[in-house]
């Protein structure tokens, strides 16, 4: 387990414990069996062994030095803030619908994602979508479908996406065709989203998760035929670095 000196742990978050959701408490001392660590939150809540670090994720101790265990529960530790890198937290949060939304620890770092609406904000900016072909009155509708088709090119999986990537049937479509291909065993995986018309900040959240599984299983993800707006699209969301994107499938397929 690593700390990096440029990229500080914030003093001031109110991360929830993964495990009990209390509230977490700054240690600005290592504990003992993690001395690598300069700071971290912990729980502590009738024994709860639950820390934080933006390095590590959510964590527990086990009592030998040096060594902790990745928090293994659902939707924990599944996406680190494109900026730095770092795990998410789960923020502390006053909202009577119950939603649920992550931070980045590091210092300073205003990036957030919304599990519930699937929105990746910077401190107050609202969601993130993008009409890629369309007209702009279809934005935001629930109209329209997405297909896919799928075909391998020298060992690498390619999957062709036509249609919209939104919130609902077509983002749970393109979640559970990317899950069966890494349990298949498939280590290269090429999305093609030269006919993606439309996506939202739901798709591109299952962009994001399927990348970050990927990457948990050995398998790589990447993108091409994105286009000037898709492009654009994840420069303005600083996504642009987490993932690798080709111009043409001939040479993302090649890149492997």
């Amino acid at each position: 387990m690593r700390t990096s000196f440029t990229d500080v742990l914030s003093s001031d978050l109110k991360p929830l414990c993964s495990r009990d959701n209390h509230i977490m408490k700054y240690q600005t001392r290592p504990p003992r069996s993690n001395a690598k660590n300069s700071a971290s939150y912990y729980c502590g809540f009738i024994g709860c062994s639950v820390r934080y670090h933006s390095a590590d994720g959510y964590y527990t101790l086990i009592g030998m030095p040096d060594h902790a265990n990745s928090v293994d529960e659902p939707g924990v530790n599944l996406l680190q803030c494109p900026n730095h890198h770092r795990w998410l937290y789960r923020r502390y949060s006053v909202d009577v619908r119950g939603n649920v939304s992550w931070g980045c620890g590091v210092e300073g770092c205003d990036y957030g994602f919304d599990a519930k609406s699937k929105a990746i904000k910077f401190g107050l900016a609202k969601e993130t979508s993008v009409t890629i072909g369309e007209p702009a009155s279809m934005a935001g509708g629930n109209g329209g479908s997405m297909h896919m088709t799928n075909h391998e090119v020298n060992g690498v999986s390619v999957v062709a996406l036509d249609g919209r990537i939104v919130l609902g049937e077509e983002s749970n479509s393109l979640r559970e065709k990317l899950k069966t291909l890494i349990a298949e065993g498939k280590k290269k995986i090429v999305l093609n989203v030269d006919k993606v018309k439309y996506i939202d900040s739901a798709g591109l959240g299952t962009l994001i998760s399927g990348h970050i599984s990927a990457q948990k299983q050995g398998a790589t993800l990447r993108l091409c035929n994105l286009g000037s707006k898709f492009h654009e699209m994840l420069q303005i969301t600083k996504l642009v670095t987490v993932f690798d994107v080709y111009d043409t499938e001939a040479a993302a397929v090649s890149s492997f």
